[in-house]
């Protein structure tokens, strides 16, 4: 993530020049210990954000297989919206879609109508809505 990235270099450089400073200008000991206690959590919290970011499944992506071929659709995780859209015609099914950005998926099309419900629920839950990320469980949950 280049905001990350950009983040810890900018983090390195002013909690270097700070360090300097606090030396030059001869802070006591007891302040710049905690200060630079201050600056370790901070860069372990910055850490654990870049592990999550990469982690976090950033992307949604969506495997689509038939007999002859795979193909993957991936999409933004903070951009994506799953839809369920209603037909015209009460004789036809709901669509699930992931999209975004002019981009569409259609999920689901063989299930029942309750099942597709349930898994646009589901899928809901784990995308979010637009410029809404929840969090993503790691591990073996």
């Amino acid at each position: 993530n280049g905001l990350l990235d950009a983040l810890a270099d900018y983090t390195r450089d002013h909690f270097r020049t700070e360090a300097l400073l606090m030396r030059q200008w001869q802070v006591d000991d007891a302040h710049r210990k905690i200060h630079l206690q201050a600056h370790e959590k901070f860069r372990g919290w910055l850490r654990q954000a870049r592990r999550l970011n990469g982690d976090c499944g950033a992307d949604v992506s969506v495997e689509l297989r038939d007999r002859r071929a795979c193909r993957r659709i991936v999409f933004k995780r903070h951009w994506a919206q799953v839809k369920l859209t209603h037909p015209a015609s009460r004789l036809h099914p709901t669509r699930l879609t992931i999209e975004s950005h002019g981009r569409a998926c259609e999920l689901g099309g063989f299930l029942t109508e309750e099942e597709r419900r349930g898994l646009a629920l589901r899928l809901r839950r784990l995308v979010g809505r637009v410029n809404e990320s929840p969090p993503v469980a790691l591990g073996n949950g």
